[in-house]
């Protein structure tokens, strides 16, 4: 696998095969995150899961398959659930 993207809190590490899969590694994360992000992935995607590797460690791994771009389907994962959380705090502020 290649590391083509470092963030501070994400890694994105791609497949040198060709293949449409990447490997993103959330550090400081765990299995809340990680299922979020998994769970709204299952619909976009041709396969989704997360690996915590050892109780101990402080990163989860996450792999995507899919027809599309990998890394755009991630972000736009990722922007729904924010836009889904930012919707819940706005009802929870204006009292449903």
């Amino acid at each position: 696998m290649e590391q083509i993207n470092e963030f501070r809190k994400i890694e994105i590490f791609k497949e040198l095969c060709g293949s449409n899969s990447i490997d993103v590694k959330l550090n400081g994360e765990g299995h809340t995150a990680a299922s979020v992000i998994t769970e709204r992935l299952v619909d976009m995607t041709e396969f989704a899961a997360y690996k915590i590797a050892h109780p101990t460690d402080s990163f989860v791994t996450i792999r995507i398959k899919t027809n599309e771009n990998p890394i755009a389907t991630f972000k736009k994962c990722v922007k729904s659930i924010v836009y889904d959380l930012n919707d819940l705090m706005e009802q929870v502020k204006n009292g449903c």
